[in-house]
């Protein structure tokens, strides 16, 4: 196979198709995949669409090319794709060099006008660099040509990572072009701006754990000094060892009330934190991190921002 636009002689679409892509001025780069590209056009000639279809929607997912385009948008039309097969011959006919048969040109728009009158055509006003979505699917970044729809209502998206996000319903008839105009809402945008919940789910789960084991530590640390009481007061005489008891119940209280008390300030630091998290909105320029510390006398947590 060369590197010259391959060509078909089916009827309709196809014999537009067939003259733009044999034409001799027409020529542009090696397909992705010959082989591919070869059997695509062999289930073409022998009617089997889906696999045609299936080979070059592969290829044209690889590369973007007149020839691909070509064949792909007369595989479209032929399984009713009608709005892929408009955008795809749409962009074959971009791309057509200058030097290409005037002939074969206007053969080209003719079956794109006919797409045309099948479907409905949106342009996008809105500023540059946002991406615009028709329903579910991203179809661009702007600046964006002529966007094919099959007609009906569709939901017009904008997002701007900087600027924010604008959505808007439209009713697109057959034929029919529509100009949407989308003002971008600061701080409306999705994505970069959106907090995620998982340190929202940390530091509750730190705080909850915080404050159980500090009330555990501490009705701990009271029981243990309750017993050195005992214990001192069932020393009779009270001696050397009863004091050592006594003195060490009394430090294993402490130890346990101080243990008790810096993970209630644990529980309770991260308890605010979370609520902080929670309540101050963070953009892209924004970034919020809380840690905990240590210390012999205490424990907390301590949160950064930077801007």
């Amino acid at each position: 196979m060369t590197g010259l636009l391959r060509s078909l002689a089916i009827p309709t679409l196809a014999l537009t198709l067939s003259l733009a892509l044999a034409h001799p001025n027409v020529a542009a780069a090696e397909p992705a995949d010959d082989k591919q590209f070869d059997e695509g056009t062999k289930a073409m000639r022998e009617k089997n669409w889906p696999l045609a279809y299936e080979r070059f929607a592969d290829l044209w997912r690889r590369k973007q090319s007149l020839d691909i385009a070509a064949n792909l948008a007369l595989t479209e039309e032929q399984l009713g794709k009608t709005r892929d097969a408009a955008e795809h011959l749409g962009f074959a006919l971009s791309v057509l060099p200058e030097t290409a048969d005037p002939a074969v040109r206007e053969r080209m728009q003719t079956d794109l006008t006919a797409l045309e009158a099948k479907v409905g055509r949106i342009s996008i006003q809105c500023a540059a660099g946002s991406t615009i979505t028709i329903g579910e699917k991203v179809v661009g970044i702007t600046p964006i040509k002529t966007i094919y729809v099959d007609p009906g209502q569709v939901v017009v998206t904008a997002t701007h990572p900087e600027k924010g996000k604008a959505t808007t319903d439209v009713t697109v008839r057959a034929g029919g072009a529509t100009t949407v105009s989308l003002a971008l809402v600061p701080g409306d945008s999705t994505g970069a701006d959106k907090k995620p919940i998982w340190p929202a789910l940390l530091l509750g789960g730190v705080a909850a754990a915080g404050v159980g084991v500090g009330i555990g530590l501490t009705v701990a640390a009271f029981g243990q000094r309750s017993d050195a009481v005992d214990q001192a007061q069932l020393c009779s005489p009270f001696t050397a060892n009863c004091q050592t008891a006594a003195d060490s119940d009394l430090d294993s209280a402490n130890g346990l009330l101080g243990g008790g008390i810096a993970a209630l300030g644990i529980g309770g630091a991260a308890l605010a934190g979370m609520a902080i998290y929670l309540a101050v909105p963070q953009s892209s320029e924004q970034a919020t991190a809380v840690l905990p510390w240590f210390a012999p006398d205490g424990a907390g947590l301590t949160m950064t921002t930077s801007f």
